[in-house]
């Protein structure tokens, strides 16, 4: 058997935790269809990005040919930005773009 001040502390102990976890819980995450709709609509706005980003990767050795497509590769991926949905697309583009800024400084 507990002593009754045990189980007065040990009440008093449990009982802030269990109204704390009784609390409404944050938004919940979007749903599993949602977040495949974005993963979707984002691997096609990455598309152009990913060609842009090929056609400057493509030049590099050739700083005449590389530049005109590294300026068009910027346009493109802040015209890519907004549309983005999810957080992997964002660190993709953040991915592309420095993979366009090392052939820029390459070719200054």
């Amino acid at each position: 058997m507990i002593p009754p001040a045990l189980r007065r502390v040990t009440l008093s102990l449990l009982l802030p935790l269990a109204l704390a976890s009784c609390r409404r819980s944050p938004q919940p995450e979007p749903a599993l269809a949602q977040q495949a709709t974005d993963t979707a609509a984002d691997t096609q706005v990455l598309h152009d990005a990913v060609a842009a980003a090929n056609e400057v990767v493509r030049n590099a050795a050739d700083c005449e040919a590389a530049r005109p497509t590294i300026a068009a590769a910027r346009r493109t991926f802040d015209d890519v930005q907004p549309r983005l949905r999810t957080g992997a697309a964002q660190t993709s583009l953040a991915a592309l773009r420095k993979q366009v800024d090392h052939v820029a400084d390459l070719c200054p």
